[in-house]
């Protein structure tokens, strides 16, 4: 089971490849990937990306629902038995 610091190493690799933001934009897991400057569409596709990567599934609608860096996380860690 991969530990929460190793789960966000792969989150924030599907945000810098699905999102192109400004050189140096630090994104902060527990705000909204929205405010960020993320569209809504990019966030569910890093949320399939990552959730795919790990070997696990995720339905749309629970996709649909975050907003952060840090819910995917913690949804991960609850689906692969790790505590959030």
């Amino acid at each position: 089971m991969m530990d929460r610091a190793e789960i966000i190493a792969v989150v924030m690799k599907h945000v810098r490849a699905n999102v192109h933001l400004p050189e140096g934009t630090v994104i902060d897991p527990a705000r909204s990937l929205v405010e960020q400057g993320v569209s809504s569409l990019d966030a569910v596709e890093i949320a399939f990306g990552a959730v795919k990567e790990l070997g696990l599934r995720m339905s749309t609608a629970e996709t649909t629902r975050l907003r952060s860096v840090d819910q995917l996380v913690d949804l991960i860690l609850r689906r692969a038995g790790g505590a959030a």
